[in-house]
């Protein structure tokens, strides 16, 4: 059930792009964002954009707690860090 929200946000984030706004999208620090999906089971992806009308997918989860993991943030920060590079 989740994996279908998770879908239908990221079709709803590629049909929109930057357009599309809170609460379905934050701002995690400079160039980092997130996509929010559910109300219970709260599902986060992080994204970015890229030249165009790219846009990376760095991580999706299953958020537990109020406060998003500062591991998740490093994570996903490191992926777009060597994306860029290879761009």
């Amino acid at each position: 059930m989740m994996q279908a929200k998770v879908l239908k946000g990221l079709e709803k984030l590629e049909a929109k792009g930057p357009e599309l706004r809170y609460p379905d999208t934050g701002i995690i620090q400079d160039g980092l964002f997130e996509l929010r999906v559910g109300r219970k089971d709260i599902s986060r992806t992080f994204f970015a954009y890229a030249k165009g009308r790219k846009i990376y997918i760095l991580r999706t989860f299953i958020k537990k707690t109020p406060k998003t993991p500062k591991a998740e943030i490093a994570l996903a920060t490191s992926r777009w860090e060597e994306l860029k590079d290879g761009c």
